[in-house]
């Protein structure tokens, strides 16, 4: 529960960005406490009701586990232009110069 609903959110677009072809987080209280703070509550209620079916099935098999602390990552930016373009946040000012970008937001 130390991820926020929007975060789950963006952690699984943000990786069909990146090539991953689904993205799955079981129903949490996060979850549960988004849609009651949205007007959804009665959808809450039914995830809720079951939530046993929306977590991995006991004994599953992946293809890859992976684990990643979340404090390690640099903050990257996307695009310009297309979402695959990824920059590290550190190295953007110099790719902006180098590839003539344009340098402000508007």
């Amino acid at each position: 529960d130390s991820i926020s609903c929007t975060g789950m959110g963006t952690i699984c677009n943000m990786s069909a960005e990146v090539g991953a072809t689904s993205s799955i987080f079981p129903f949490t209280e996060r979850m549960k406490e988004y849609l009651q703070s949205t007007n959804r509550s009665e959808i809450a209620t039914f995830a809720e009701e079951f939530k046993h079916l929306l977590r991995p099935d006991d004994g599953a098999v992946y293809d890859a586990m992976l684990e990643i602390d979340l404090s390690t990552l640099e903050p990257h930016i996307n695009g310009p232009f297309t979402p695959d373009l990824a920059h590290p946040l550190s190295r953007f000012a110099e790719e902006v110069k180098k590839n003539e970008w344009p340098s402000s937001i508007r």
